[in-house]
């Protein structure tokens, strides 16, 4: 067969001889298409938040890839951008039937994790007399809301923290939960 659509018809014909007439016969055998050889490879195992990789995958069919995600990532194309720290995506290729080849559709799929934030924190002096009050600042680009916490010589009211005695040191601490 050389090709997985329409019909190929053989056909025999047997001349005549002193004691026979010719004969022809003829047989049809419809045309199927086969299943393609297909590769798809490229997603890791696990990928950071706000990671990217890219994929590849080849087929022998005529048919181009048409890449989609689903979970917690994104794609253009055979780039795809986790969008989470937690859950799993599923990278699909599929390529559409031809004259000779079935479709065929291919998944991967990466496990999400978390990155570390970026966080600023400012605002404690290097000194601060008994009973004065200083205020810190603190950042993130997580969702998470910050937790204030004093040691030492220094009590707090969330960001608001104020010296208890006038020798020794405070530690001002900000945490953000995962």
């Amino acid at each position: 067969m050389t090709s997985g659509t329409g019909s190929c018809t053989s056909t025999v014909s047997w001349a005549a001889d002193d004691n026979y007439t010719g004969a022809t016969r003829s047989q049809t055998t419809t045309a199927e298409k086969i299943t393609p050889t297909v590769t798809f490879s490229g997603a890791p195992a696990s990928a950071a938040y706000q990671s990217t990789f890219t994929v590849a995958s080849s087929t022998n069919s005529s048919a181009s890839p048409a890449y989609a995600s689903s979970g917690v990532c994104s794609n253009a194309g055979p780039a795809y951008t986790m969008t989470s720290g937690t859950g799993s995506c599923t990278a699909t290729v599929t390529w559409a039937a031809d004259d000779n080849y079935t479709g065929a559709t291919r998944t991967q799929t990466s496990t999400a994790e978390k990155i570390a934030p970026t966080v600023t924190f400012t605002g404690a002096p290097a000194n601060a007399a008994y009973q004065s009050t200083f205020t810190v600042a603190s950042s993130t680009n997580s969702t998470a809301s910050p937790a204030y916490a004093s040691s030492g010589v220094c009590s707090n009211a969330g960001p608001a923290y104020t010296m208890t005695s006038g020798t020794g040191s405070c530690t001002a601490t900000v945490t953000w939960a995962a």
